[in-house]
């Protein structure tokens, strides 16, 4: 066990925030974190937008309708980014044939992703909170338009940061034996039974947005959610070849 370790044991969401500015000085040094990330084949395929403007803020909380977003001190997004290197690629050798593939998109999506993970744990390294917002994804053609995100960008997850105010509690997680695997996948006839210790300390658990009322059993919020969907993320695929990319489905 080191500090490390205890910091990413630690994590937790933190959905309030001090009126308290990042400095300049911290700020910098989390985007060089981001900045070493490990990138697929080094080709660095994903980008940071600082979300400032307090009216782009604002449409990114309606967006994921959580006022908190527009009042945390740090706004981030990461997208996917091959327009950077289709460029490139079109000034050395005037062609890029390969950069729209699906190939290139999940490159660039897990490069975006690794930013953002290793942005929250140097920020919680240094006493910060932070808060993931795959809620961007609710409306990400509003999100396109807002960051003015040209050819071949996509926004893969937003991330708050900023000096906590409250402090929650850590949220409930299933055991390791139902996601780490030796070899090979294991499939359970029925889960349900594994799940009663889950369940229960989900039921305990005292969410910071709804303090007064009682989380639902985890299986209850699993069978919930696969049974709802989004109609405006269901066109997350369209919205994403509207970029530019492409992922050859008739072939």
């Amino acid at each position: 066990m080191n500090t490390t370790i205890q910091t990413l044991l630690n994590h937790k969401t933190i959905r309030s925030y001090l009126n308290k500015p990042i400095s300049n000085e911290i700020f910098e040094v989390l985007m060089e974190v981001a900045n070493r990330t490990a990138s697929s084949s080094g080709m660095q395929q994903a980008s940071i937008i600082h979300v400032v403007d307090q009216s782009k803020k604002e449409i990114i909380a309606q967006v994921c309708k959580q006022d908190y977003v527009a009042q945390a001190p740090v706004l981030l997004i990461f997208v996917v980014d091959q327009h950077r290197n289709h460029h490139i690629a079109m000034e050395v050798s005037n062609q890029a044939n390969q950069t729209n593939d699906v190939d290139r998109f999940f490159q660039g999506f897990t490069d975006a992703a690794l930013m953002a993970q290793s942005v929250v744990t140097a920020a919680e390294s240094l006493g910060l909170g932070t808060t993931y917002l795959g809620a961007i994804h609710n409306d990400d053609e509003t999100v396109i338009k807002a960051l003015n995100l040209p050819h071949l960008t996509y926004p893969v997850v937003g991330l708050l940061i900023g000096y906590t105010h409250i402090e929650p509690t850590l949220k409930p997680r299933l055991s390791t034996s139902l996601r780490v695997f030796k070899d090979e996948y294991v499939s359970y006839t029925e889960y349900m039974p594994q799940l009663k210790a889950m369940d229960e300390a989900m039921s305990n658990y005292v969410d910071t947005r709804n303090p007064s009322r009682t989380m639902a059993p985890f299986t209850q919020q699993v069978s919930e959610r696969m049974n709802y969907a989004n109609p405006l993320r269901l066109r997350m695929g369209q919205n994403i070849l509207k970029q530019g990319f492409s992922f050859n489905l008739d072939e």
